[in-house]
Protein backbone atom coordinates (compact mmCIF):
# COMPACT_ATOMS: atom_id res chain seq x y z
CA UNK A 1 0.00 0.00 0.00
CA UNK A 2 1.43 3.39 -1.26
CA UNK A 3 1.13 6.32 1.46
CA UNK A 4 0.66 9.57 0.04
CA UNK A 5 3.69 11.86 0.54
CA UNK A 6 3.98 15.57 1.62
CA UNK A 7 3.69 16.91 -1.67
CA UNK A 8 0.24 14.86 -2.23
CA UNK A 9 -0.86 16.48 1.29
CA UNK A 10 0.15 20.34 -0.01
CA UNK A 11 -1.55 19.75 -3.16
CA UNK A 12 -4.60 18.67 -1.89
CA UNK A 13 -4.80 21.10 0.87
CA UNK A 14 -4.50 23.95 -1.95
CA UNK A 15 -7.35 22.48 -3.70
CA UNK A 16 -9.07 22.30 -0.55
CA UNK A 17 -8.30 26.27 0.04
CA UNK A 18 -9.05 27.00 -3.67
CA UNK A 19 -12.43 25.61 -3.71
CA UNK A 20 -13.20 27.84 -0.17
CA UNK A 21 -12.05 30.69 -1.52
CA UNK A 22 -13.75 30.48 -4.62
CA UNK A 23 -17.23 30.77 -2.33
CA UNK A 24 -15.65 33.73 -0.67
CA UNK A 25 -16.74 37.18 -1.72
CA UNK A 26 -14.55 39.63 -2.92
CA UNK A 27 -13.98 42.18 -0.70
CA UNK A 28 -11.60 45.44 -1.85
CA UNK A 29 -9.15 46.09 1.20
CA UNK A 30 -7.31 49.43 2.00
CA UNK A 31 -3.76 50.10 2.09
CA UNK A 32 -0.92 48.07 0.09
CA UNK A 33 -1.62 44.69 -1.14
CA UNK A 34 -0.49 41.40 0.85
CA UNK A 35 2.76 39.88 -1.04
CA UNK A 36 1.90 36.29 0.43
CA UNK A 37 -1.20 34.65 -0.52
CA UNK A 38 -3.59 33.48 2.56
CA UNK A 39 -3.98 29.86 1.35
CA UNK A 40 0.26 29.89 0.64
CA UNK A 41 0.64 30.65 4.28
CA UNK A 42 -1.83 28.66 5.96
CA UNK A 43 -0.72 25.40 3.84
CA UNK A 44 3.11 26.76 5.24
CA UNK A 45 1.81 27.02 8.92
CA UNK A 46 0.24 23.77 8.50
CA UNK A 47 3.30 22.10 7.09
CA UNK A 48 5.52 23.55 9.82
CA UNK A 49 3.24 22.04 11.97
CA UNK A 50 3.80 18.67 10.95
CA UNK A 51 7.49 18.92 10.97
CA UNK A 52 7.54 20.99 14.26
CA UNK A 53 8.84 24.21 13.68
CA UNK A 54 6.86 26.53 15.59
CA UNK A 55 9.25 29.51 16.45
CA UNK A 56 8.68 31.73 13.48
CA UNK A 57 12.78 32.42 12.87
CA UNK A 58 13.54 28.82 12.39
CA UNK A 59 11.09 29.14 10.55
CA UNK A 60 12.23 31.72 7.95
CA UNK A 61 15.61 30.41 8.41
CA UNK A 62 14.13 26.64 7.02
CA UNK A 63 12.84 28.34 4.17
CA UNK A 64 15.87 30.21 3.68
CA UNK A 65 18.22 26.85 3.71
CA UNK A 66 14.87 24.46 1.47
CA UNK A 67 14.04 27.19 -1.20
CA UNK A 68 12.50 24.16 -2.65
CA UNK A 69 9.74 24.41 -0.40
CA UNK A 70 8.79 28.08 -1.29
CA UNK A 71 8.03 26.30 -4.48
CA UNK A 72 5.89 24.12 -3.22
CA UNK A 73 3.80 26.40 -0.63
CA UNK A 74 3.55 28.59 -3.72
CA UNK A 75 5.51 31.82 -1.98
CA UNK A 76 7.03 34.43 -4.32
CA UNK A 77 9.94 34.66 -1.73
CA UNK A 78 11.29 33.98 1.72
CA UNK A 79 9.25 36.30 4.09
CA UNK A 80 10.72 37.39 7.46
CA UNK A 81 10.16 36.29 10.78
CA UNK A 82 8.05 39.55 11.26
CA UNK A 83 5.89 38.94 8.58
CA UNK A 84 5.07 35.01 9.57
CA UNK A 85 4.31 36.35 13.29
CA UNK A 86 1.78 39.41 12.12
CA UNK A 87 0.14 36.83 9.68
CA UNK A 88 -0.29 33.77 11.78
CA UNK A 89 -2.03 35.81 14.67
CA UNK A 90 -4.51 36.63 11.80
CA UNK A 91 -5.40 32.80 11.45
CA UNK A 92 -6.88 31.39 14.23
CA UNK A 93 -5.62 28.47 14.73
CA UNK A 94 -3.21 27.42 17.63
CA UNK A 95 0.43 25.04 17.94
CA UNK A 96 0.03 22.10 20.29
Amino acid sequence: MKYPDMIEYITFLFSLLDEFLMTQENVSKRGRPETYPDASLIVFFAVMALKGITAMRAQQDYLFYHPLWLERCRLPRCPSHVTLGRRSGLFSFQYF
